[in-house]
């Protein structure tokens, strides 16, 4: 489902819920303890449950937290590059 997030690593590719966690664990900083709690997140809960709450969040995802025409984070163009076009996405 190309609506979804992806993420491909040296590691191999993940989606949904394993793509969330794997990027916590890769973007945590040192004062926050969100990596050991990404890893317990994939051993104790079922890939099945925490992909049903992935996709809870994502299809409210505009009712929590806006909608934008432009991304958020890349105001500047910087990170154009790791973004999927428009044109194959749809």
């Amino acid at each position: 489902d190309i609506s979804s997030i992806v993420l491909v690593s040296s590691e191999g590719a993940y989606i949904k819920s394993d793509a969330i966690l794997k990027i916590t664990e890769a973007l945590t900083p040192r004062f926050l303890p969100t990596k050991p709690v990404a890893k317990l997140g994939q051993i104790l809960i079922p890939r099945i449950l925490r992909d049903l709450i992935y996709d809870r969040v994502a299809n409210n995802r505009y009712r929590l937290m806006g909608k934008r025409d432009v991304c958020r984070f890349d105001s500047d163009g910087e990170f154009e590059d790791r973004f999927v076009n428009d044109d194959l996405a749809y």
